[in-house]
């Protein structure tokens, strides 16, 4: 009986060869998106970083003008 159920269950169990295929290249697509995922979202994580780092890149420049105008006008 052991046997018999080793067998019936290995039956059941086994992949043919284009199902273990077709699971590979699911296994590949998903990775790819994955890849996909991760690269659009550190893009968006980038720009928003270059973005803050112009604004304050303008603000340092208006400060700068302002203290520069300041001092001008005090000597």
């Amino acid at each position: 009986m052991g046997r018999f159920a080793n067998w019936l269950l290995h039956k059941f169990t086994m992949m043919s060869k284009s199902d273990l295929s077709e699971f590979e290249k699911m296994a590949h697509e998903l990775h790819d998106a994955e890849l996909t995922s991760k690269l659009t979202q550190t893009e968006s994580e980038l720009t928003a970083a270059m973005e803050g780092l112009r604004a304050i890149r303008h603000e340092t420049e208006e400060l700068q003008t302002f203290f520069s105008q300041s001092r001008k006008s005090n000597v």
